[in-house]
């Protein structure tokens, strides 16, 4: 398996959770502030790991621009 391979693999998977987890979760928090309720702890950290994702995938998407319309 080829280093392209492997990153499309990642990507895949990543946008698969993304989809399925991570926005969903994120639209729920952005509409409870959006009524003006405070974000608990449990959401603070959620976005936090968001964040540490982001960087975490950030050299992938980097290596591949083609990807960046749907990572970013």
């Amino acid at each position: 398996m080829t280093d392209n391979e492997k990153d499309l693999g990642v990507a895949m998977a990543l946008l698969e959770r993304f989809t399925k987890m991570t926005l969903p979760r994120a639209l729920e928090i952005k509409e409870r502030v959006d009524r003006g309720e405070l974000l608990s702890q449990r959401d603070i950290d959620f976005l936090q790991q968001l964040t540490e994702r982001a960087e975490e995938i950030r050299p992938l998407v980097e290596r591949h621009p083609e990807y960046q319309h749907d990572m970013v």
